[in-house]
C-alpha cells in the first residue's frame, strides 16, 4: 500500500547529492559567517557596475602582461601579497618538509623555485615586491600565452564588496559559482591579490596528478623543471625538500605567520549571500541548501529556518533543484506521535513536488503521484493521473514506484479509474519475486488478487504481509488484518483513505 512513511523512504537518495552541492560552493575548511548583505540600489548600484568593468579591466591587464612575463605585472597585484611573497621566501630559507607538505601546490612550487636558483643571502635581501617581479619576469606565476585561435581566460562577472572584489570564470555550473580571483582597492586602483587562487590552482594541479596516475613528487619536479626552463634536467625533489638555512626558531616564526588561506572562502561566502539577497535563484538554493543541511558546519552554522525560506525561494523562480530540495526537507518535517500533517506543509510539498516532477525529478515524480492518490494537499483525488506521474517515477529508477502502480489501479475508489487487470499485470513481476518482497509489497500484491477475484491467493499474500510486518507497526497491522478478514468474506479492498491524514505510529 501507499504511505507517507514509504515515500519518506524513497527520498533517501537526495541528501548525498545536496551535500555534494554545498561542498563546491565553499571550502569546508572555511569558516564563514554570514549576514544579510543589502544589495546596491540606484546611485550605489551604477557605481558597483562601473568599479565591476574596472575590475575586469585590471584582471585583462594582469593577465596579458603576465602572459608576455612583463615586470609591469607586479603594478596589478595588491600590495598585501607583498607579505604572502615574503613568507615563501622565508619558506624557502628555513621550512622543513612537514611545513612544506603544509603548503598549496601552487606555492610550494614557488618555494622550490626560489630555492633552485637563489643563494640564501641574495634570497634574505628580496622583499616581496621584488620577489613578484622575478616570479612575472620569470614565467613562474601569471597567465600563460593562449593557444592560436583561443582567448585569454577573463571575467564573466564580478561582484563588489567595498573594497573588496572577486571574479567569476563563467556562468554558473549545476552545482556551484566558479568563483575565482580576489581584488582589492588601492589608491583608486583595482589590484588583483595573488594568494586568493592558490587554494584552487593546487586542488586543480591535484586532480591533474591523479588523472596522470604519477606520484606527486615526481609531477612536482616535471612541472618545477619546466618552469625553471631546464626540462632535461629534473631536480631532485629530496634535495629542494630540505631548508636552505637551519634554524629552529626561523621555522617556529614560520607558524605563527601562516597564510590564513581560507580567509577568500569568506569572501565567496559574501558574494553568495549578496547573489542570493538580489533574487538569483542559483544562489538562493545553494545558499539555502548550506543553512539548511547544515552539512557542511565548519562553513556556515545551521539556519533551517532562513535555508527553508531561500530554497523556496528559489524553487517558486523555478529552480528545479531547489524544488526537490523543498520536497526533502517537507518530508523531514515529521508531526509528533499520533499527529496528523499540517495542511499547510502539504499544500507547500503539492507545490514543490508538482515542479520538479515536470522537470524530471524521478523521486518528485512518485511524491506528487501519492498526494495525487491520496487527494492530499488540496489536490483533486485522481487515480490515473497519480498511475501516470508513479509510472515515470519507476522509469526514473525509482524500485519502489512499481508497487504504487499497481496499488493505485487495484483499489482506487473511484469506479470508472479502477483497472484491476491492468494492476494484476504489473503485479506479475512482485509474484515472480515474491520472497523478495516487503510487506507493504506483499499487501498490495494480496489487494491485487482480491481485486481480480482471486481471493485465496489474496488471503495467502496478505498473510505473508502480516507475518514479515515490524511488530512495532501496530496501526498497519490491525489495517491489514482488516483486509484479511474481508477476502476471507470474499470481498476485495478499496482505499477510501487519505494516507497524508493518518496519525504517525
Amino acid at each position: 500500500m501507499t504511505s507517507l512513511f514509504a515515500t519518506r523512504a524513497a527520498m533517501r537518495c537526495l541528501p548525498a547529492a545536496l551535500a555534494c552541492a554545498l561542498l563546491l560552493v565553499l571550502s569546508p575548511a572555511a569558516s564563514v559567517a554570514l549576514a544579510a548583505d543589502t544589495p546596491p540600489t540606484g546611485a550605489s548600484a551604477v557605481e558597483d557596475g562601473r568599479q565591476a568593468l574596472a575590475v575586469q579591466r585590471a584582471w585583462d591587464r594582469y593577465a596579458e602582461l603576465s602572459s608576455k612575463n612583463s615586470a609591469e605585472t607586479a603594478d596589478f597585484v595588491a600590495s598585501a601579497s607583498d607579505a604572502h611573497f615574503e613568507f615563501l621566501r622565508d619558506a624557502a630559507l628555513y621550512a622543513a618538509p612537514e611545513q612544506l607538505r603544509r603548503i598549496p601546490l601552487s606555492d610550494r612550487i614557488l618555494v622550490y623555485l626560489f630555492r633552485m636558483n637563489f643563494a640564501p643571502k641574495s634570497l634574505k635581501r628580496m622583499n616581496g615586491r621584488a620577489l613578484i617581479k622575478t616570479c612575472a619576469t620569470d614565467g613562474w606565476c601569471g597567465m600563460a600565452e593562449p593557444d592560436e585561435g583561443e582567448e585569454m581566460l577573463g571575467l564573466t562577472y564580478v561582484t563588489v564588496l567595498g573594497d573588496q572584489a572577486i571574479g567569476e570564470y563563467g556562468a554558473p555550473t549545476e552545482n556551484q559559482f566558479q568563483f575565482g580571483p580576489v581584488f582589492v582597492r588601492e589608491n583608486g586602483q583595482w589590484r588583483f591579490v595573488y594568494e586568493s587562487l592558490a587554494a584552487d590552482s593546487s586542488d586543480a594541479l591535484k586532480q591533474q596528478i591523479a588523472d596522470t596516475g604519477m606520484s606527486t613528487e615526481d609531477v612536482l619536479a616535471l612541472v618545477v623543471a619546466g618552469l625553471n626552463g631546464k626540462d632535461g634536467e629534473t631536480p631532485q625533489m629530496a634535495v629542494l625538500d630540505r631548508a636552505m638555512i637551519e634554524d629552529s626558531k626561523a621555522r617556529t616564526r614560520l607558524n605563527e605567520q601562516w597564510p590564513k588561506y581560507e580567509q577568500f572562502m569568506a569572501l565567496r561566502g559574501r558574494a553568495l549571500e549578496r547573489k542570493a539577497t538580489q533574487g538569483e535563484s542559483q544562489a538562493q538554493f545553494l545558499l539555502g541548501a548550506l543553512l539548511y543541511s547544515g552539512a557542511v558546519p565548519s562553513v556556515v552554522a545551521q539556519d533551517k529556518t532562513r535555508g527553508l525560506a531561500l530554497m523556496e525561494q528559489a524553487s517558486d523562480g523555478g529552480h528545479l533543484r531547489a524544488a526537490s530540495a523543498m520536497v526533502e526537507a517537507l518530508l523531514e518535517i515529521r508531526p509528533e506521535k499520533g499527529q496528523v500533517v499540517p495542511m499547510a506543509q502539504l499544500t507547500r510539498l503539492a507545490r514543490h513536488s508538482r515542479r520538479a516532477a515536470e522537470g524530471g525529478m524521478p523521486v518528485a515524480a512518485l511524491v506528487y503521484g501519492g498526494m495525487l492518490f491520496n487527494g492530499a494537499g488540496g489536490l483533486q483525488r485522481d487515480c490515473q493521473q497519480a498511475e501516470e506521474w508513479v509510472a515515470r517515477a519507476e522509469d526514473g529508477g525509482i524500485p519502489f514506484a512499481r508497487n504504487e502502480r499497481v496499488w493505485f489501479l487495484a483499489t482506487c475508489p473511484i469506479p470508472a479509474q479502477r483497472r484491476p487487470a491492468r494492476a494484476m499485470e504489473l503485479a506479475a513481476y512482485m509474484v515472480e519475486n515474491a520472497a523478495s518482497l516487503s510487506a507493504g509489497e506483499l499487501d498490495t500484491v494480496a489487494a491485487t488478487y482480491a481485486a481480480n477475484g482471486k481471493f485465496s491467493e489474496a488471503v495467502n499474500f496478505q498473510q505473508r504481509a502480516i507475518d514479515k510486518l515490524e511488530p512495532e507497526r501496530k496501526r498497519t497491522r490491525e489495517q491489514m488484518n482488516e483486509r484479511l478478514a474481508l477476502y476471507r468474506r470474499k470481498q476485495d479492498w478499496v482505499d477510501t483513505s487519505n494516507a497524508y491524514a493518518e496519525a504517525e505510529e
